[in-house]
């Protein structure tokens, strides 16, 4: 399958469907054509569910024939065309040989057999990339004043492989209709692709002054300010709260605010908030767009409220969870997370009292349900564990116990646990770091080695190079949402340890992408390297998705696999880069101290 380029980042990046824009005129005429307008679209949605992909094209054709300013059947007749030209394609992914040829395991006449289907699929997408142009092409002669039609023609240019063009088409759209919003959003999503997130900003303030009741433009202009002007991300963050209180992209909203919050309380402010207005007032979800993005959203933020309960005030955490137990919209496993609250409680109140083994039988129990596997912080019972192993006279066990934890997943209350621990076993703070360096190294393996280009030039690294330094080796890819995501934080850390030698190589996995990467990476910290093919990755056993992370230690060996997407995973990678750096340190005194040897 073709790789779409900007279409990957309105996927990825939360810049969905534009608003359907007509402009001013008679009010009758206008309303019967969209009434016409979106009765084909119906049509046309219909046959997209049925993969019947020629019959929505021709559906959604008559649409923007009805109505030309539809922006939403000029979307979907792109890409229902899209999905015609590449049935072919799709069939080869359904071939028996497919898996066998990507291996390199068919020789002689099967694999000519099965090159010569690929060649055919892939004329055949180009056949049908060139007839969706056209199309276009001819509404343009036809309509040589619309804007809608070379802002369509550009925003196909990105579902299709042409090389460049879409720029000048979107400029083209707004000359001719300086107040086209969707010419300003995809103006703004080429300004994101070339990392100039700057000019990004401007355009989707300019849609938004174009329709300042358009919660989607107040919602995408806030959100380009998250990283390069925080303060005031937090403010238009806050007002869209206030001003669009029920759009579906509330909730959304409010909790990238939480996770750039720099401190718990102000984390819990938010929250709190977030709390009273759509869980202690029941909110209802009827009338929204998106539902479902609502709900989940408020549900991830509600479990992130109901960690930082936990930390120090249980009880809490159990009302939150027994409230969320009650809403219709929850995930059923609250329940679930209430059992394991209450039973965070008792096994607490048997340690109280001096009850170690009842508290350590309870805290064995394992709890079913989503909300318990995947959103519910941990840590609390692993303090408890330790707690009630330590009361029982285990306190080395106990010690353990925090070790493995603080390996997996450090924190500041883990290693006061640790501390703690480490003194009533007679240890000082260094012999506790000690013992903490040699559990963390004892399975640890050196990552394979690699020599890349650095992106845009012909020099090569080699991660040879980087031997005696603390380094993250991260696989990401430039139109990969959650790596964009997740670079504003890597940056934030190369900036704060550079000067110590830790350095960041970004290893783009997805070669086609190689000429977005210098743009993205020109506002960080942080080296691009460039691989051969999109199979290199493969080499590595735990690159499965992008981004994936490997903190290597001075030794090159991999101590940790870290996901660094909101503030609060920032401080545990730089808890990381801490104990390795101090490590370091550590070990270049000790070998000048011995002087060299003979």
């Amino acid at each position: 399958m073709r790789i779409p380029q900007i279409a990957i980042a309105v996927i990825l990046f939360g810049f969905p469907l534009t608003r359907t824009y007509r402009p001013p005129g008679p009010q009758a005429a206008q309303s019967e054509n969209n009434a016409s307008s979106e009765a084909q679209m119906k049509l046309g949605e219909a046959a997209d569910a049925k993969k019947d992909y020629a019959a929505a094209m021709v559906a959604y054709r008559q649409a923007i024939n009805i109505d030309p300013q539809n922006v939403d059947a000029h979307k979907l007749f792109i890409m229902a065309s899209v999905n015609q030209a590449d049935v072919a394609i799709r069939k080869l992914f359904d071939d028996p040989d497919y898996a066998k040829f990507e291996r390199g395991e068919l020789h002689g006449a099967a694999k000519k057999a099965f090159e010569a289907k690929d060649k055919k699929a892939g004329a055949t997408a180009k056949a049908g990339d060139n007839a969706l142009v056209a199309t276009y092409d001819d509404w343009i002669a036809t309509h040589p004043k619309m804007a809608a039609f070379y802002w369509a023609k550009g925003y196909a240019f990105t579902m299709v492989e042409r090389p460049s063009g879409e720029e000048e088409l979107f400029q083209k759209a707004i000359s001719l209709d300086p107040k086209f919003a969707p010419a300003y959003n995809s103006m703004a999503d080429v300004e994101f692709e070339k990392g100039d997130y700057a000019k990004q900003s401007d355009y989707l303030k300019q849609v938004m002054d174009i329709d300042p009741s358009n919660s989607q433009a107040a919602f995408d202009y806030a959100r380009s300010l998250q990283f390069t002007n925080p303060a005031q991300f937090r403010q238009l963050a806050e007002q869209y709260a206030k001003r669009f209180p029920r759009d579906s992209r509330c909730t959304y909203m409010l909790y990238e605010l939480e996770n750039s919050e720099p401190s718990s309380a102000d984390r819990m402010s938010v929250l709190e908030g977030m709390r009273y207005s759509y869980v202690d007032k029941p909110v209802s979800t009827e009338g929204m767009d998106e539902p479902d993005t609502f709900t989940n959203l408020l549900e991830s933020s509600m479990a992130d409220l109901f960690n930082l309960y936990a930390q120090n005030d249980p009880k809490e955490a159990l009302g939150l969870a027994q409230e969320m137990e009650k809403q219709k919209w929850a995930d059923s496993s609250w329940k679930d997370a209430v059992a394991y609250q209450q039973n965070l409680i008792t096994a607490l109140n048997s340690i109280a009292t001096a009850k170690y083994s009842d508290a350590s039988s309870l805290l064995q129990h394992q709890f079913a349900g989503d909300i318990v596997k995947y959103y519910i912080d941990h840590s609390p019972v692993t303090l408890a564990i330790a707690e009630a192993q330590a009361g029982a006279g285990n306190t080395q066990q106990a010690f353990d116990t925090l070790a493995a934890a603080w390996i997996k997943k450090p924190t500041a209350e883990l290693k006061t646990g640790l501390l703690k621990y480490g003194a009533k076993l007679g240890k000082t703070p260094a012999q506790v770091d000690d013992s903490l360096w040699q559990k963390w190294t004892d399975n640890a393996k050196e990552m394979k080695p690699f020599e890349l280009k650095k992106v845009g030039s012909s020099t090569k690294i080699k991660l040879s190079d980087f031997r005696g330094k603390v380094t993250l080796v991260s696989f990401w890819f430039p139109l990969c949402g959650p790596c964009r995501e997740e670079m504003p934080y890597l940056d934030e850390a190369a900036k704060k340890y550079q000067s110590q030698g830790f350095s960041i190589l970004a290893i783009n996995g997805v070669p086609e992408q190689n000429h977005f990467a210098p743009g993205v990476l020109k506002n960080y910290d942080i080296t691009g390297l460039q691989v051969p093919s999109s199979k290199w990755a493969d080499r590595y056993d735990h690159v499965h998705a992008f981004p994936t992370n490997y903190l290597l230690d001075a030794q090159g060996r991999i101590m940790a696999h870290p996901d660094v997407r909101n503030l609060a995973a920032l401080k545990a990678f730089e808890l990381q880069i801490d104990t390795l750096l101090a490590h370091t340190e550590s070990t270049q005194m000790a070998a000048h101290k011995s002087g060299p040897t003979s």
